[in-house]
């Protein structure tokens, strides 16, 4: 379901200003802990001397309770760490429009706002529900990208790299201490010269 999107969204570990009279409300059908204790509190205060509350079936009421309430923390957190996940990537979001059609929205997810702590995924200005999602697009990694990753994860390694010296090859064996980029590309600091990470030929540890 799309919902219109507000100037004070903000990005995630947030919250939106409840004043805003088009922000989304939360469902308030909810049972909260508060709304459980006053009506345990209600039904001891009005319970008759011939029938009085199960103290056993009331252990059992609260445990159950503590149960749910912990899921559905459990669920509200998931799905906020979901949310968050998605923001950068592509995705398919089935929604209805003016006319109650159903049509297929395609667009990147650029932030993540949160109303009364559920969270909507940004994407094109709108803010959609995490059901919403139907497919979410691979990030596609450039082999750069990749490159830089793997020197990136070579940092504090001890390798063998393989090298070129007046028209000789020779093993170097050393730590990589730090990665230099020369126009993007990534080189290995090994021993105070660069390496291409190609030259490398095993990691040690």
């Amino acid at each position: 379901m799309a919902v219109n999107s507000t100037n004070n969204s903000i990005y995630f570990n947030s919250t939106k200003s409840t004043s805003d009279s088009s922000s989304i409300k939360k469902d308030k059908s909810s049972l909260s802990l508060d709304d459980f204790l006053k009506i345990l509190s209600a039904e001891l205060q009005n319970q008759s001397m011939d029938n009085t509350v199960d103290n056993s079936q009331m252990i059992t009421q609260m445990a159950q309770f503590s149960t749910i309430t912990s899921m559905q923390e459990l669920s509200a957190a998931t799905s906020k760490s979901y949310a968050v996940s998605l923001i950068g990537k592509t995705v398919n979001i089935v929604t209805t429009d003016a006319n109650g059609k159903s049509k297929t929205v395609t667009g990147t997810v650029d932030k993540v706002n949160f109303e009364d702590g559920v969270p909507y995924l940004s994407v094109d200005g709108t803010d959609y529900e995490t059901s919403d999602v139907t497919n979410i697009t691979p990030t596609q990694v450039s082999d750069t990208e990749t490159n830089k990753s793997y020197a990136v994860s070579l940092i504090g390694k001890t390798v063998n790299i393989l090298t070129t010296e007046n028209g000789t090859s020779k093993t170097v064996t050393g730590t990589v201490d730090k990665v230099n980029l020369k126009d993007g590309v990534p080189y290995l600091s090994v021993n105070g010269t660069d390496y291409e990470t190609s030259d490398v030929t095993s990691i040690v540890t």
